[in-house]
């Protein structure tokens, strides 16, 4: 199943991303690597269908986003995505109850 061959290479692609947001063209050029290729729209919606039914970890968001090199895009974001910084600000001491 071709289908089947698509959904590992993108659930490959994504546990390996780094960032917490990605789209439909992102993904057929990066995970797919069609780094040349604009995609069709039925190729599109087969990745979309992808994501929706076989990807577990990511949820859609249908308020477009920027991407760096793909404009604004609707895509999905990571369930446990960082609302907060990385850094911590505290002073290094650790309070114990």
């Amino acid at each position: 199943m071709p289908e089947d061959t698509k959904a590992g290479m993108i659930q490959a692609f994504l546990d390996s991303h780094p960032g917490d947001t990605v789209c439909s063209k992102q993904l057929y050029k990066e995970a797919l690597n069609h780094a040349f290729d604009e995609p069709k729209q039925w190729e599109i919606r087969e990745i979309n269908e992808i994501m929706n039914q076989c990807v577990t970890g990511w949820n859609y968001f249908s308020n477009p986003r920027m991407f760096a090199g793909y404009g604004r895009q609707k895509g999905w974001e990571r369930e446990n995505a960082r609302t907060e910084p990385a850094t911590d600000s505290g002073n290094g001491t650790e309070k114990i109850p």
